[in-house]
């Protein structure tokens, strides 16, 4: 298994990145670093989240990391990040454009 991720999904680290680098760098590390740490676990246990609840697919879970919905695709030889979203924001902007 391998780990990858989605062009969203790395916007949307970038998009953390930069939100806590306004405040510190240090935080804006230890945050990514938490993220990407536990989405490196899903390698090795890519069945840990519960399917997401909001999309017709069984192949499609979540993680949570903080305040992080952390949405993947289990694919045939790969851990798929599709999206890092920050579930206190509006549902509706998860599903935003690809």
């Amino acid at each position: 298994m391998k780990l990858t991720w989605t062009p969203r999904a790395k916007r949307d680290l970038l998009a953390i990145a930069d939100y806590y680098s306004l405040i510190s760098e240090d935080i804006a590390r230890n945050v990514l670093d938490r993220i990407v740490e536990r989405c490196i676990d899903l390698i090795d246990f890519p069945f840990q989240g519960p399917i997401h609840p909001d999309v017709p697919y069984d192949d499609i879970r979540y993680i949570i990391v903080d305040y992080y919905r952390i949405t993947y695709q289990i694919l045939e030889e790969e851990v798929q990040i599709q999206t890092v979203f920050d579930w206190r924001q509006n549902p509706a902007s998860e599903r935003g454009s690809e």
